[in-house]
């Protein structure tokens, strides 16, 4: 917890950066509540006011919140499909 890293990088136009903030999270949606994840905060020094805040959940393979700190906005997965 509390790991920094690139998530990718361009120099000036790509500088995507992520910190682990909580592991073993507990997280419950409109769709069910999830065990073991993890929540991170996302940002890039190109951008200074996109500020993310996400939380990634192995029972979906993926995100199923995201919070944009600048804009105010959550969006919460809704719908899981399978092959």
């Amino acid at each position: 917890m509390g790991d920094v890293y690139r998530q990718e990088y361009y120099r000036g136009r790509a500088e995507d950066m992520r910190k682990i903030v909580a592991v073993d999270q507990t997280v419950a949606t409109g769709l069910g509540t999830y065990r073991g994840c993890v929540e991170t905060y996302d940002w890039t020094p190109l951008e200074p006011t996109l500020k993310e805040q996400k939380v990634y959940c192995p029972a979906v393979g993926g995100e199923v919140i995201t919070r944009d700190l600048g804009a105010g906005a959550n969006l919460e997965l809704t719908r899981v499909v399978t092959p």
